[in-house]
């Protein structure tokens, strides 16, 4: 496959289904001649011989619970960071990650990066996901230590994490004391007996 696949799809309505995908079809050919001359607009998916349905069936149903899950049948173990961003900050943050794993020898060839635009591409969130081996300490222990600088890395450049868990959320939940204070007001309000998932996030 290429360094990255852009992945579009188009859906018709109820009524006149076949009449709106052609107008769309045929404006994000216009949008790609005349804006985007270096991507190549194709129905199936380089590299890839099945046909284009199952990509759709991959992409909008869960995984099978009889198959391995994908992001572990490469190395048997992955590490994720996900955040948000603006969109035209997007590059600037693929560069500095791939910045931080060449420090650390880290083979780009491993590293997964996905892009999601959101809020009709206001904004994006941003996947970047280190793959290793769990029998291997040295792979494991890189991959932690790559994790908590990418992290720190993306938050002093703007990225914005909406789900800091575990080691995430105290590399957060430090940097941001106010909001940290805010939800622990919060929590005291609708949660007075500390219940609700007790010791998790920075309560």
């Amino acid at each position: 496959l290429p360094e990255w696949t852009l992945i579009l799809v188009l859906s018709g309505l109820l009524r006149r289904p076949e009449e709106k995908i052609a107008y769309e079809l045929k404006f994000l050919k216009e949008v790609i001649k005349t804006e985007f001359p270096k991507i190549e607009l194709l129905e199936y998916l380089p590299g890839y011989e099945g046909p284009s349905e199952k990509i759709l069936k991959m992409l909008r149903e869960p995984w099978p619970e009889d198959k391995t899950y994908w992001k572990l049948s490469l190395k048997g173990k992955f590490r994720t960071v996900l955040f948000l961003t603006k969109p035209v900050k997007a590059p600037l943050f693929v560069n500095l990650i791939d910045s931080i794993a060449s420090r650390f020898n880290y083979p780009l060839s491993l590293l997964g990066k996905y892009i999601q635009p959101i809020e009709h591409n206001r904004a994006c969130q941003i996947t970047f996901d280190f793959f290793f081996d769990p029998d291997n300490t040295k792979e494991k222990e890189t991959v932690e230590r790559i994790f908590k600088e990418a992290c720190i890395a993306i938050m002093e450049k703007g990225g914005f994490f909406t789900r800091p868990y575990g080691e995430l959320a105290k590399i957060v939940y430090e940097r941001a004391p106010s909001y940290a204070s805010a939800l622990r007001r919060l929590k005291r309000i609708f949660d007075p007996n500390n219940i609700m998932n007790p010791g998790k996030l920075c309560f």
